[in-house]
């Protein structure tokens, strides 16, 4: 905890005073005591009895925090510095003290939720460190009251959400399912998204079916993410030919090897067409039209508009996906406008302007027609 020392409160009183043009005999007279004891103040010698401090607040227009030089936060710099200490001593120290520099590093910076959040953090990440259940229990539950606390607080909604995940991560550890489950419920993702720790938290009470719908359905929405993602990609690093069909081989690979054109073929279809455009830009014209038969007959598939989300190939369980669709297990777009917008794809992209001629070509638009 602060002491009178640490705050400096006889220097902040000398500078408070001089700044105010103020002397030593003046502020005496003010708040009832010689300019001797103002002096002593100032240099260290003595300090203000407690029943001084409202009065010296008040005459220099100040809280009572500011008078003491007590600072209800610290920066974000400060605390990562002493984050970088805490992170050191457990890789250094006997876990009794780095665990002692910890609460002390707590009782010390009281309202430091950023600080208190990667204090937690370091405990649940030194919990294989402890030598018995009984004090991974203590680990556990000390690291849950700092995010516990961080979470009631209320004030960084940024904070909040990290403290949610930190709990939700404790619970877990602690064998508890359920409370895992309640702390998760809502949240977004980060760098550990819902889902794995869901998908964890089900496991851990019994429902391995649950989890297991839990973790296909996040799969499936991160290869669509890339599906997405990667032929942008290819197209913005266009100016490096052999990088951009990197970026389409290795998302068609991927397609491939999760069967995607069974379970999503709206999507697959997209990133064939895709493939195309890149394949017709650099005159390979075979390579385009081998795709956009690929996609022509994906999209062109009736089925994939009646359910364009199919529980098939390694996707055989996507109903935790569902549960969470406004829509349903529907396509945003009608069929007639997916179509159309294929045609528009082909007919209007200078891209395929080699192809226009081209029978084939010719064949595929017609389809759509």
């Amino acid at each position: 905890m602060n002491t009178l020392q640490d705050l400096k409160i006889g220097e902040i009183i000398a500078e408070l005073r001089k700044s105010k043009c103020v002397t030593q005999e003046k502020l005496g007279e003010a708040v009832g005591v010689s300019a001797a004891a103002v002096s002593k103040w100032e240099n260290g010698q003595s300090y203000p009895d407690i029943s001084l401090l409202c009065d010296l607040a008040a005459f220099f227009d100040i809280t009572t925090d500011e008078l003491l030089g007590y600072e209800a936060n610290i920066s974000k710099a400060a605390a990562n510095a002493i984050y970088a200490d805490l992170m050191a001593a457990f890789a250094e120290k006997p876990l009794e003290e780095a665990l002692a520099d910890c609460n002390n590093v707590v009782k010390k910076y009281l309202n430091s939720d950023y600080l208190h959040l990667h204090i937690a953090n370091l405990l649940i990440n030194h919990v294989e460190k402890t030598d018995s259940p009984e004090k991974a229990a203590e680990l556990l539950e000390h690291a849950k009251a700092l995010y516990k606390k961080v979470i009631d607080k209320d004030a960084d909604p940024w904070l909040v959400h990290q403290a949610k995940y930190g709990l939700a991560i404790s619970h877990i550890f602690a064998g508890d399912g359920v409370s895992a489950l309640n702390v998760i419920e809502g949240c977004i993702d980060t760098t550990l998204p819902p889902e794995i720790l869901k998908a964890h938290a089900l496991q851990l009470i019994g429902e391995n079916q649950k989890a297991a719908a839990v973790l296909q359905g996040y799969a499936f929405q991160c290869i669509v993410g890339l599906f997405n993602a990667a032929p942008v990609l290819a197209f913005l690093k266009a100016n490096d030919p052999a990088t951009s069909e990197k970026w389409i081989s290795a998302v068609l690979t991927t397609a491939g090897a999760f069967e995607m054109e069974r379970s999503n073929p709206l999507s697959t279809g997209n990133l064939y067409i895709a493939h195309a455009q890149l394949m017709a830009s650099k005159q390979e014209n075979d390579k385009a039209l081998a795709a956009l038969q690929i996609a022509a007959d994906l999209l062109g598939n009736e089925d994939s508009y009646n359910e364009p989300f199919k529980e098939e190939g390694l996707f055989d369980d996507l109903s935790a996906l569902w549960e969470h669709m406004d829509v349903g297990n529907k396509a945003p777009r009608s069929e007639r406008v997916i179509k159309d917008s294929f045609i528009s794809a082909l007919t209007q992209n200078p891209a395929f302007e080699s192809l226009r001629t081209c029978q084939e070509f010719q064949d595929i638009i017609a389809r759509f027609r």
